[in-house]
């Protein structure tokens, strides 16, 4: 009763190891990971979704009016005379300072962002 069965005496079985399998790349590289190629669509997917986004986004961003929407715009809003435009580029930004005389007999200076949103 105390023996063991012969099959299993003096034999032990080595804990699994989970080695991974090594991977050749076309540079005759191995690692442990497989690199898999994206499929075309994809590979080109990113970059023509970025220029897409970048195309929209220069388009909804600003519209620039020019001088006669500006001063139109102005008359309309104040029923001035307008006496003098000037067009001023301020860093990036371009700005219509125009300068009206109002109903009242008042010179104001009204500045005007050539960008609409």
């Amino acid at each position: 009763m105390g023996t063991v069965p012969p099959s299993s005496a003096g034999i032990q079985n080595p804990p699994p190891t989970l080695a991974a399998p090594n991977f050749i790349h076309a540079d005759n590289t191995a690692s442990p990971i497989r690199m898999t190629p994206l499929p075309a669509m994809c590979r080109f997917a990113v970059p023509i979704l970025a220029v897409a986004m970048m195309i929209a986004a220069s388009q909804a961003s600003a519209r620039e009016i020019s001088v006669q929407e500006a001063v139109d715009r102005v008359q309309q809003d104040t029923h001035a005379k307008v006496l003098n435009v000037r067009t001023l580029q301020i860093g990036k930004r371009k700005i219509y300072r125009i300068k009206i005389l109002t109903p009242g007999g008042q010179v104001r200076v009204i500045e005007i962002k050539a960008d609409q949103k």
